[in-house]
């Protein structure tokens, strides 16, 4: 006989055509796997969802696209490689400082020659504790980062899309 008590909280509707995660239900999706929304993702009141941090410290290591990447930066710059955009996604970097008292720089780069940013020298942008600590980019295509938003000076950056 079955037993009338086991309440799965992972289910579909009668109808099948809703999966169902109840409180205390666990949607695991595992590394090399993923998943895709072709429509809206409407996050409900009082949801939530994380977005990820990447932390870096060494040059030429990879920023992903997409997240909040913290870069560190030091008196003599440290550069990383940008990844590649995806339309509609939104990165934000956000320099790191190693110490306090002095300048600390970093350099993102796109790792291509077909990849954009929207900045001058060579696809290139500065982060520095004396000017700009903070940028967030927001891919336009596989091929086109644009400046979305920025704290400090702009340092040659345009916020209008191209």
């Amino acid at each position: 006989m079955a037993d009338a008590t086991y309440q799965p909280k992972v289910y579909h509707d009668n109808q099948g055509d809703r999966l169902n995660i109840i409180s205390g239900g666990q949607l695991n999706i595992e590394s090399g796997s993923s998943f895709a929304v072709a429509g809206v993702l409407e996050i409900a009141t009082g949801g939530s969802m994380t977005m990820p941090v990447q932390t870096l410290t060494t040059s030429g290591t990879e920023v992903t696209n997409f997240g909040v990447s913290l870069l560190t930066g030091t008196t003599a710059s440290i550069a990383y490689a940008m990844a590649a955009p995806v339309a509609g996604l939104t990165k934000h970097l956000v320099l790191n400082p190693s110490s306090s008292g002095v300048t600390h720089r970093c350099t993102v780069y796109t790792g291509s020659t077909g990849v954009s940013l929207n900045s001058t020298g060579a696809n290139t942008l500065t982060l520095s504790t004396s000017a700009l600590t903070a940028v967030s980019l927001v891919g336009l295509s596989a091929t086109a980062w644009r400046v979305s938003g920025s704290v400090g000076a702009y340092a040659g950056f345009s916020n209008k899309s191209t």
